[in-house]
């Protein structure tokens, strides 16, 4: 039961791809928070941010004034585009119902316990409480998406291994 719930923790949290991208291509036309690196690394807290042709018009949080960039004067966007409480929802949601089943494990095993009859039902409750407390720390954690406008590009590239003798480990590749 524990390397189940290690290989699945390893498969959604750890398991992806992270791969710079190659042109930019922005999701939205505006918004609401961000932080602009501009060429010479100097950071800017920016909010209303609104994506131009060639520029971005946005509110400088430091002088509270209006200003507009050129792509070319930027090394990166980093966008707030949302939160996590899709994947709050469903790691709470996913963390409860394991819990339970391992509860119903050793209580099927255990002569001496029994499973009551509105088990499922509170079950049900519980993943469900769950879910929504992962939802709400989801929530109040912000996603940010990071824009590169320079001319450097990295791909990180990061693949499950599996070794014989139920091993496992990681393949990081990373190319400038």
């Amino acid at each position: 039961m524990k390397n189940l719930i290690l290989l699945f923790t390893f498969i959604t949290l750890i398991y992806s791809d992270l791969k710079s991208q190659n042109s930019v291509d922005f999701s939205k036309e505006r918004y609401e928070q961000g932080k602009i690196s501009l060429s010479n690394y100097k950071k800017i807290n920016a909010s209303d941010i609104k994506r131009l042709k060639d520029s971005i018009d946005f509110l400088d949080e430091d002088t509270q004034k209006r200003t507009r960039l050129s792509f070319a004067n930027i090394n990166y966007l980093k966008l707030q585009e949302g939160n996590y409480a899709g994947t709050g929802f469903f790691l709470g949601g996913t963390t409860m119902g394991l819990v339970i089943l391992r509860a119903f494990i050793q209580a099927s095993n255990n002569p001496n316990l029994a499973i009551r009859d509105d088990a499922f039902s509170r079950s049900l409750l519980f993943i469900g409480g769950g879910a929504a407390v992962g939802a709400l720390i989801g929530y109040a954690v912000p996603k940010w998406k990071i824009y590169y406008l320079g001319n450097k590009t990295t791909n990180i590239s990061i693949q499950p291994v599996f070794y014989s003798m139920n091993g496992l480990g990681a393949s990081i590749k990373v190319s400038m």
